[in-house]
């Protein structure tokens, strides 16, 4: 069972770097939220990340996951543009989390 969910996140990663090379954000998004869900399946999330997961899709993330090495409950949330960006930012801060906005661009 666990090969399965491996090897779906392996797909995963695939077709986000497809996403990120066509500029197609929302494609990006779906994927990051199955990615989440693959990782919640596996035991790697808690219910903190799972609140601010869900903190950040209410502000208008295209998308959340956890992300890190499991340490520490970080995730990550993609955003629109800068406004959005730091919509989610401000209903992440209302959960008490630190957060931060990082501009990211496809070097075409």
């Amino acid at each position: 069972r666990a090969r399965h969910h491996i090897d779906e996140v392996d797909a995963l990663v695939v077709r986000a770097e497809i996403a990120i090379e066509q500029g197609d954000v929302i494609g990006l998004g779906r994927g990051l939220e199955r990615n989440h869900e693959v990782l919640r399946a596996l035991g790697l999330s808690t219910p903190r990340i799972e609140r601010l997961c869900s903190a950040a899709r209410t502000a208008g993330a295209l998308g959340a996951k956890v992300t890190g090495a499991g340490g520490g409950g970080c995730i990550v949330a993609l955003a629109e543009g800068g406004d959005h960006a730091r919509s989610i930012c401000d209903a992440l801060h209302a959960h008490h989390a630190r957060a931060f906005v990082e501009e990211v661009s496809s070097a075409a």
